[in-house]
């Protein structure tokens, strides 16, 4: 995974006003792995499908720019 990935996870995650232990807990794993995550540390695909149930966003949110945008933009 990449920053990039890593910023989308953290500012979906504030936008829904969740703190990384909530976010944790949810997803059963610590909050320092949520902390990796959102350094770019890699995520496994059935974490990013969690990651995305529990933030709400499409799997291609966290990794496609072009979908992210149109996604953001109907959300609005």
């Amino acid at each position: 995974m990449s920053e990039e990935v890593g910023r989308r996870i953290r500012m979906l995650r504030m936008l829904m006003g969740k703190s990384r232990e909530n976010l944790a807990e949810a997803l059963g794993v610590s909050p320092a792995r949520i902390e990796a995550f959102e350094s770019g540390f890699a995520i496994g695909a059935s974490v990013l499908a969690q990651l995305s149930d529990e933030l709400n966003a499409p799997p291609a949110f966290f990794r496609d720019d072009a979908r992210r945008a149109a996604y953001v933009s109907r959300t609005d």
